[in-house]
């Protein structure tokens, strides 16, 4: 995990060889992805299993990667990439078949390295919290296996995201630790 005392908001050093052309506008928070809570999604109990919870938020972080031109695609064209560093998915309420999701995304927080994430996954007519994941990311240059700065433009979107995103308020659910919940606490 990105210790907060390393965590800055300084502009890149450095940029990368590889700038994006163009970058999604800022909305608070993003709402990229939608999808249906399917019948192969569903484990036993009758409601969603814990591995298409996670499979369906990592369509969620990949649809905002891709969109802010770091995903797959663009990591084999410009030799840079990120790496999940920290990935907590709290389930919140269960998720039955049919139910629509959305997964409304901020940006919590980053630095001109890293970027840490919220993602919802809201389900049904009423769009409940379902659950919530929290991700960080570290950017990387694939062929040196080193982190390095965003490119600036990439940088200054994820300030302007971090900032819109800040005014919506905390995230529920952001920054938990681990832990069995005992009665007294």
């Amino acid at each position: 995990m990105v210790k907060s005392a390393r965590m800055s908001s300084r502009p890149p050093a450095t940029a990368p060889e590889h700038t994006p052309s163009s970058l999604p506008p800022i909305e608070a928070p993003f709402q990229w992805v939608e999808d249906v809570a399917r019948p192969e999604w569903m484990d036993g109990n009758g409601h969603m299993s814990a591995l298409n919870y996670a499979n369906a938020f990592a369509k969620a972080m990949g649809a905002l990667l891709q969109r802010i031109q770091l995903g797959e695609k663009q990591g084999i064209e410009s030799r840079r990439g990120v790496f999940l560093l920290d990935w907590h998915i709290a389930y919140v309420r269960e998720v039955l078949e049919g139910a629509r999701l959305t997964f409304p995304t901020r940006i919590v927080d980053m630095t001109d390295k890293a970027i840490h994430y919220h993602i919802e996954m809201r389900a049904g007519k009423e769009q409940y919290l379902a659950a919530v994941s929290e991700s960080i990311e570290l950017h990387m240059d694939l062929d040196a296996r080193r982190p390095v700065p965003f490119a600036p433009e990439t940088f200054e979107w994820f300030r302007a995201a971090r900032e819109a995103h800040a005014a919506l308020g905390p995230p529920q659910h952001s920054g938990r630790v681990v832990k069995i919940k005992r009665k007294d606490e």
